[in-house]
């Protein structure tokens, strides 16, 4: 009841009077995962090795932020990018993000800022911990609190990961 990719095979079977063919059907399934694993092993290679570059020759921080998110969108293939920093006096900013309308994020973010140990997004709770989060299913991880709002603009996987600079750990999502 499924459609699966397959390879056929066909070749003619010795000589006779009338054509005999013999057919080979073979299932693709799990070469077009490993092809697939490794198209996103090379995506992840490629904005590594893009984010090293900029981090080498960019000086600027917010240039840099910005860089990074087009990477991200570019070279890793992610919907969308963004880095938030926590300040110093705690207070979380949008510092970066590829995305037209950021408004839905900032709304976020306001929250957090409102109430930094009671916010429960995922981003409060990376700016919190500094621990990295990575929902792979959005729609189904009980960890986030919005996620009907973020499944509605195509988000159904997200990372998180904290970067630490000068000993502090600002937050900052791809």
């Amino acid at each position: 009841g499924r459609r699966i990719p397959v390879e056929i095979s066909l070749a003619p079977l010795g000589p006779r009077r009338e054509p005999l063919i013999v057919a080979s059907i073979r299932d693709q399934t799990e070469r077009r995962t490993q092809e697939e694993r490794i198209a996103r092993l090379g995506r992840i290679r490629n904005m590594l090795g893009a984010t090293n570059s900029a981090i080498v020759r960019i000086r600027d921080r917010q240039m840099l932020y910005e860089e990074l998110c087009r990477i991200a969108v570019s070279s890793g293939g992610f919907v969308l990018a963004r880095v938030t920093e926590k300040e110093r006096g705690g207070k979380a900013r949008l510092a970066a993000t590829s995305e037209s309308d950021s408004r839905f994020f900032q709304r976020m973010l306001d929250d957090v800022n409102s109430d930094p140990q009671g916010a429960q997004s995922l981003i409060a709770q990376v700016l919190r911990g500094g621990q990295t989060l990575i929902p792979n299913d959005v729609r189904n991880d009980a960890r986030v609190p919005n996620r009907e709002e973020l499944t509605r603009d195509s988000n159904y996987a997200l990372a998180l990961l904290p970067i630490a600079l000068g000993g502090d750990r600002p937050g900052h999502e791809i």
